[in-house]
């Protein structure tokens, strides 16, 4: 901003000690914004989308946000972090395969971003999973919560916690919720906690069923079988 203003100020001083008419300077200008509003609309939308974005504070490099409104992938987490804010640009990093991305900043102004590190570093991480009915909930929620606070990186505070949330076709689900620090890592961690999950309860004997079902027949059913004699060439 000071650049622009520096290089604003040095225009109006050169054209000052040149002498030039401040009526046709005038003119001159006027003719210039119109076709800035015609032709350049976008470049000087993302130019004060930048200025307000800079003194907002809104995005500063460092902040971790995700992608899955500015993109039409059907992801629905693109986490990403901000490596360089311009005023006419963000740079972001994604976390999935590494690649930059320049968005415009016209696009973080009048779109809803989800970050993660405004305000602090930490983020809820959910896993799901389901157990057959004969299983009692109540020893489901205690192992999980114990294995899962036993993980290193997920915090005590705020504590995990294990919901029974639903009676589905084939199992009781559950979710655990828990919180940890490290936000570009969240799908590491949610993939060993996972593997934490299944271990304790292979180890307690509580199954985790698939979607079976069960034919009923009622009455008799003949079921006549047919010998094709098949040709030795064939």
């Amino acid at each position: 901003m000071l650049r622009y203003g520096l290089i604003g100020f040095g225009m109006f001083f050169i054209v000052g000690t040149i002498g030039i008419n401040p009526t046709v300077f005038g003119l001159f200008t006027g003719g210039l914004s119109v076709g800035i509003g015609l032709g350049l609309k976008e470049i000087i939308s993302n130019f004060v989308s930048g200025i307000w974005l800079l003194m907002e504070g809104s995005t500063k490099p460092g902040y971790v946000i995700n992608l899955n409104l500015l993109d039409s992938s059907s992801e629905a987490f693109q986490i990403a972090k901000i490596t360089e804010c311009g005023l006419r640009a963000v740079t972001v990093t994604n976390a999935g395969d590494h690649s930059e991305r320049i968005i415009p900043n016209n696009l973080f102004f009048a779109n809803q971003i989800t970050t993660y590190t405004k305000n602090h570093n930490i983020i809820a991480q959910k896993s799901y999973f389901g157990v057959s009915y004969g299983s009692d909930p109540y020893l489901v929620i205690k192992l999980i919560t114990d294995v899962v606070t036993s993980y290193p990186e997920v915090l005590s505070d705020p504590a995990p916690s294990t919901m029974f949330i639903a009676y589905g076709d084939s199992s009781l689900d559950f979710y655990v919720k828990f919180f940890i620090q490290d936000v570009m890592g969240g799908i590491r961690v949610t993939s060993e906690v996972n593997l934490m999950i299944w271990q304790v309860l292979k180890d307690n004997s509580i199954e985790i069923p698939f979607p079976q079902r069960t034919l009923h027949i009622p009455g008799s059913v003949d079921i006549h079988t047919q010998t094709v004699q098949q040709n030795p060439s064939t």
